[in-house]
């Protein structure tokens, strides 16, 4: 390896940890209440990639990402992203509220989005049960159990968020 590379490869660590370092201070700085809401955030952005449903049957496994779930998984990921955002960053989003006149706190973003995705995770949960019409054997994973824990955990500790 020549210097160049060594010298890219440096940089590039050097980014990497400065932003987890960045990452981690704003974590340690929250409240109790939004630990928990970014813990529950995490769970439900891991629960998208375990398996939500299968069809013994035709051996099919099913994630938030599949055909029979549609884009409830991009939406879901979405949802989590603009959370994240909203927990971690300081002054960055008071200047995008402004500038996008939103009038709502964020403890109110935090429940409104609690309450989209219950709902994406209570639709999909119907129609896997709707299944139960063409297939005999489906059994209910993981994914969408640990998504329902992870909105619970947002919807408690936000409204937690609120009562502070």
């Amino acid at each position: 390896m020549d210097y160049t590379t060594n010298s890219k490869n440096r940089k590039l660590k050097n980014k990497i940890h400065s932003f987890l370092a960045r990452l981690s201070f704003n974590f340690l700085h929250l409240s109790w209440s939004l630990r928990i809401i970014t813990v529950g955030i995490a769970l439900s952005i891991v629960s998208l990639f375990l398996n939500w449903f299968s069809i013994v049957d035709n051996a099919v496994n099913g994630n938030a990402f599949s055909i029979h779930t549609g884009y409830i998984g991009y939406i879901i990921v979405a949802i989590n992203t603009i959370l994240c955002f909203l927990l971690l960053s300081g002054g960055s989003k008071e200047k995008l509220k402004t500038k996008a006149n939103l009038t709502f706190s964020d403890h109110t973003i935090i429940i409104g989005s609690w309450f989209t995705l219950f709902l994406m995770t209570l639709v999909i949960f119907n129609s896997i049960r709707g299944f139960f019409l063409f297939y005999k054997n489906i059994t209910i994973g993981d994914g969408i159990i640990f998504q329902f824990i992870g909105s619970i955990f947002i919807a408690i500790w936000g409204y937690l968020y609120y009562r502070e």
